[in-house]
């Protein structure tokens, strides 16, 4: 699912509505640590 989020987000983020970003806060938060995780590790050159 965090993949089909991402893309909806960069490419359909008009069809995105307030439930599914709630549920999607509730049930998957940690998916947004592994992304800052990556974003970190890209920033630090690792």
């Amino acid at each position: 699912m965090p993949h089909r989020f991402r893309n909806l987000i960069i490419h359909e983020y008009a069809r995105i509505n307030d439930a599914q970003v709630y549920a999607i806060l509730q049930q998957r938060l940690s998916d947004f640590d592994a992304f800052a995780d990556v974003v970190r590790q890209y920033l630090h050159g690792s």
